[in-house]
């Protein structure tokens, strides 16, 4: 029996590059790393270590359908950082939340999907109405 395929989105990356270093000292998965340069130097690194490493972009559904493919676990995360440069946040907010649906309608087409984990980062001061700054509790109070 085949081992089942983790696939890491954005695996050249810092977040990306953790979850497949993880995955491959398990020995549980079989890793796939997605990235939108399959020549780069860190995705011939990837290879070099048994990593099946494939093209796809997070702004591209179809891309990521393909990718997904055969995939029993998925680990996504989208880009706020890279559209934020070049259009301002406004922009970047529109672009990101259409890579998460990107991501999840692409998960949903795979018939073999077990698990799916979406990595962002929310705004934290606001989802926690005004309580938290950031993924942190804030520091207790100076007395």
């Amino acid at each position: 029996m085949s081992s089942p395929i983790l696939t890491v989105i954005g695996a050249t990356g810092a977040q990306g590059s953790s979850v497949v270093n993880s995955a491959l000292a398990t020995g549980h998965y079989k890793v796939r790393a997605v990235t939108r340069n399959t020549t780069s130097e860190k995705a011939a690194a990837l290879k070099a270590r048994g990593v099946e490493v494939v093209s796809a972009d997070v702004n591209d559904e179809a891309s990521l359908v393909k990718a997904f493919d055969g995939s029993t676990a998925i680990y996504a995360v989208t880009d706020f950082f890279e559209p934020f440069a070049k259009v301002g946040a406004e922009e970047a907010i529109k672009v990101e939340f259409q890579q998460g649906v990107n991501l999840a309608n692409a998960a949903l087409a795979t018939s073999t999907l077990k698990h799916y984990i979406w990595s962002t980062l929310p705004n934290g001061l606001r989802i926690s109405g005004g309580k938290y700054l950031s993924a942190f509790p804030p520091s207790p109070p100076a007395t």
